[in-house]
């Protein structure tokens, strides 16, 4: 009997060691390695961001934008202009 329930409590104590899962720890310097080499990827991505920022090229497509979007706000400017203006005199002539 006692072998039975020694077998028994063997095979559960081995079944339960085999359910714990060890996880490896990693130290101080494996945790510093990968926090530097986070930081220096995105000090790299930041430049290359901030570099692509100040390029000629990025400066000179806003600036044909802007010149595009004010070509084509100048006749709606226009329109709302001589449409207030009409606002205006119809005002004073009730008005008067």
């Amino acid at each position: 009997m006692k072998v039975l329930a020694l077998a028994v409590l063997l095979i559960a104590v081995s079944g339960l060691e085999a359910g714990v899962v060890k996880r490896e720890v990693p130290n101080l310097d494996q945790l510093t390695q990968m926090f530097q080499s986070w930081a220096e990827t995105i000090k790299s991505s930041t430049q290359d961001w901030v570099s692509k920022v100040q390029t000629q090229d990025l400066q000179s497509q806003v600036g044909e934008y802007y010149e595009q979007s004010k070509a084509q706000m100048e006749p709606i400017k226009a329109e709302l202009e001589k449409w207030f203006a009409q606002i205006i005199e119809s005002s004073k002539k009730a008005i008067a």
